[in-house]
């Protein structure tokens, strides 16, 4: 676009920028006083609405106030006479009066005579509902003990009704009062109709929070403060609202007053008179303004304009811009004629640089290559026929995708469109060739994408390198670390890597398992030893190994706290330390380990030494146990050979056999358990319980139920409980159930804080009459009381239902026992 153009294009931008911006100051300067007329007119209407409806109320008010200072109408609250009402309240005169309800009340508020009559029917009709309703005791609508009147809207279910309550008195309106008379009318619409006929205001009554009318809050708190709420209803309407409330000071309906919007419409017109004259003033201003900056400036810079492309089209460097004067224009010519003379030595600097970057770009080792925008060499640099092995000029003409190995090229091909999408460059593309002699080379290529003006793709260009050592190199390390991570997977150790110089870490997943941390976790030497068990550290062990001095690794073993779930265990770390430099300059910069979690083999050790302390013991106990028992079965004989005179030998063989297999019962359930220095008791007494049923062969007359808690007992306690359960129950086999009788036997053992209780029942015949258990020439009640005395407990008798004993008594605790937590 010529500059002559862009000045009046500029020139009439600014007009209407001005002109636009005079409209919108005079708006937001004359809007506002326009809308507050607007809204003043409104408000001034809901006055005069409202003074109407009151007047209405008053009129209203007047007529009740007539009949209530009236002595036929006080005489009628007295004698009741029919005359009164027949004369006064016929359906004419309420039609006349537009009064929709009559209520004669009593001295004593009670309602004499009621009347209301429809506009529409022009007949008498039923009290509107809700007005009786709202005549209960102590309503302020009775006023026969109030000297004032009432007057007001009352809201009723079927609208809003205006009323008047009087006292009725004398024609003096003195005296005591008679009763109340009041008078209703409707406010409904063809009221509303009547009062817009006189006023010419356009106004409703609408329910709150009816659809389209704001809400009470909005007009009770309307900034105004004068309870009018003017709301814009559209280009053509405003509307205003205030709320109209009863004679008990509630809302009751939202007066709208409805007017057209005339002083909007002024204000628009007002507004279209400014922006014309606004515009026809200023457009020969600017139209003069233009022509003087076409003359005195505009020219001058086409001339210079003219004679810069002339110096371009003809490449004359040489030539220089002639503008004569002292402004900025004549400034501005000589500044074009030194960059002139800049760019003519630019010129020659240019052709210096292009002979050095050639010279620089054949002896490089990279190959520098273009392509056209088919993909076809262009140009390539000579370095070419040591990567490729083709001389540059037989590449020419060639596609690059001939060289690269068929089942790369699509690959390729994707990596370049996605450069062409993005308008992008890429770098660090690998692929594999052929060379003519047949050996393969991997090429590293990075370029970019060249564009014309239009954006049109005219060709690639960049750069390509061999490295093929260095992927065969980076194989050969793959190959390696491979085996090194298949090596310590198997093994399960995790291998680290430290710089201490730039203090970068490699942990490998296996010491993040190890030390129990998640795999996203930043490791550092200081969070890995802030894992390690208080007084386990061994800082001085590294800190001697990083000495240039130092033996140049260390090995150490020691606890930690797992972060994954706080559990200890034992890590076993190796470490070799490599340093770089001399004498002083000597320094680690490079500390390579592995770390094993040795932890099961640190509790093997430890359960390998605690068993065969164990066993120690073990052995020790056993010769206890054996020594006692014999002692036991020695005692148990000498007590059987007091009653060898009285009793059947067989009988007490069978006793003594009973007794000995009590106990060798518990050693049996002893040796069977996990821990050989306590008893499952329950299932002990279970066992014995079996035994002795089967072999007092009680079948199933007697029904054994055994009630023990999970307990533990050790030997010492457990060999005295079996065999007082053993004589009790052996007992209540032989004696209870003599006669065949069916029955049950309870065996009970339960734990009442460091104390055991052992209850022993039956539901049989019971003991003998006067039999002392206590002081007994039986054998088994007098083991029973050894027995007792022995784990030095106390023993009851409970005989009120066959026979039921009751222990209590305390564990003993051998050397060997006190070792294990009690049951």
């Amino acid at each position: 676009m010529r500059v002559r153009y862009k000045t009046l294009g500029i020139t009439a931008i600014t007009l209407i920028i001005t002109i636009s911006l005079v409209y919108v100051a005079a708006q937001s300067i004359l809007l506002q006083s326009y809308m507050n007329l607007e809204a003043q007119s409104a408000r001034d209407d809901v006055g005069s609405a409202l003074r109407v409806i009151d007047y209405d109320q008053s009129v209203l008010a007047s007529i009740a106030m007539d009949y209530a200072n009236w002595d036929d109408t006080a005489n009628f609250l007295i004698d009741h006479n029919a005359d009164y009402i027949d004369t006064n309240f016929v359906d004419a005169t309420l039609l006349n009066l537009r009064l929709n309800a009559v209520i004669l009340a009593d001295i004593d508020d009670n309602i004499v005579y009621g009347k209301s009559v429809n506009f529409s029917t022009q007949q008498e009709s039923p009290l509107p509902a809700g007005l009786i309703e709202s005549l209960t005791a102590g309503s302020p609508l009775f006023r026969s003990s109030e000297d004032e009147p009432l007057t007001g809207i009352l809201a009723l279910p079927d609208g809003l009704m205006m009323i008047g309550a009087y006292p009725v008195k004398d024609s003096t309106a003195t005296g005591p009062s008679r009763g109340t008379i009041m008078m209703g009318r409707f406010l409904d619409d063809e009221e509303m109709d009547k009062l817009r006929n006189i006023t010419g205001i356009a106004m409703s009554l609408v329910p709150p929070g009816s659809a389209g009318t704001p809400d009470l809050p909005a007009i009770m708190q309307e900034p105004g403060g004068d309870g009018i709420l003017v709301v814009p209803a559209d280009r053509d309407t405003v509307s205003s609202y205030t709320v109209i409330r009863d004679l008990y000071g509630s809302p009751a309906m939202v007066l709208r007053v409805d007017q057209p919007r005339t002083i909007y419409a002024q204000w628009q017109t007002s507004m279209l008179y400014i922006v014309a004259i606004l515009f026809v003033l200023s457009t020969p201003a600017a139209l003069f303004g233009a022509l003087l900056a076409d003359r005195f400036v505009i020219s001058r810079i086409v001339r210079l304009s003219a004679r810069i492309s002339q110096i371009g089209a003809n490449n004359e460097f040489s030539g220089r811009l002639e503008d004569r004067g002292n402004d900025e224009l004549s400034a501005f010519a000589g500044k074009i004629n030194e960059a002139l003379d800049a760019l003519d030595r630019s010129r020659q600097q240019l052709q210096d640089n292009e002979e050095r970057l050639r010279s620089m770009v054949e002896n490089i080792n990279e190959v520098i290559w273009e392509t056209d925008a088919a993909m076809l060499l262009t140009y390539i640099s000579p370095k070419a026929r040591n990567i490729f092995g083709y001389q540059p000029e037989n590449l020419k003409g060639r596609s690059p995708f001939d060289l690269i190995k068929p089942e790369e090229r699509d690959h390729i091909r994707s990596i370049i469109h996605e450069m062409n999408v993005r308008n992008g460059s890429f770098a660090g593309v690998e692929f594999w060739i052929a060379r003519p002699d047949g050996t393969l080379a991997c090429i590293e290529v990075g370029g970019n994408v060249i564009r014309d003006g239009s954006g049109e793709i005219t060709g690639y260009r960049g750069i390509a390198r061999d490295i093929t050592e260095r992927r065969q190199a980076e194989e050969t390390l793959r190959v390696s670390e491979e085996r090194l991570r298949l090596c310590a997977a198997t093994a399960r150790f995790g291998t680290f890597d430290w710089d201490p110089v730039t203090d970068q870490h490699f942990w490998s997943p296996e010491t993040y398992e190890i030390y129990g941390f998640p795999p996203d976790t930043p490791l550092t030497f200081e969070r890995l030893t802030g894992s390690i068990y208080p007084g386990d550290r061994q800082d001085a062990v590294i800190a001697a190994a990083l000495d240039p001095a130092g033996p140049g690794g260390y090995s150490m073993e020691y606890r930690i706290i797992r972060a994954s779930d706080s559990a200890i265990r034992w890590v076993y770390v190796r470490a070799r330390v490599f340093f770089q430099g001399e004498g002083d300059r000597r320094r680690a910069v490079r500390v390579l380990g592995a770390i094993q979690d040795i932890t099961d083999r640190k509790q093997s050790e430890e359960a390998m030494a605690a068993s065969l302390g164990e066993k120690d013991v073990l052995l020790k106990e056993i010769h206890h146990r054996v020594k006692n028992n014999l002692q036991i079965i020695s005692s148990l004989l000498s007590l059987q050979s007091g009653s060898v005179k009285t009793e059947n030998p067989a009988i007490m063989f069978r006793e003594s056999q009973d007794r000995i297999r009590s106990m060798a019962l518990i050693h049996e359930k002893l040796y069977q358990s996990r821990d050989i220095s306590r008893i499952d008791f329950a299932g002990y007494v279970r066992s014995l319980t079996s035994y002795l049923m089967h072999s007092y062969a009680t079948g199933q007359r007697v029904n054994v139920v055994v009630d023990i808690e999970n307990v533990l007992l050790g030997i010492d306690t457990a060999i005295p409980c079996g065999l007082i359960i053993n004589e009790l129950v052996s007992n209540s086999f032989k004696y209870a159930f003599q006669d065949g009788r069916p029955g049950e036997l309870r065996i009970g053992l339960a734990r009442e804080g460091d104390l055991y209780v052992l209850t022993v029942g039956d539901n049989g015949v019971g003991l003998p009459p006067g039999l002392d258990y206590l002081n007994t020439r039986s054998l088994g009640l007098q083991l029973v009381n050894t027995l007792v005395s022995q784990l030095e407990g106390t023993i009851e008798l409970d005989g009120s239902q066959g026979t039921r004993f009751r222990i209590v008594f305390k564990e003993i605790r051998s050397d060997f026992t006190k070792k294990a937590p009690p049951g």
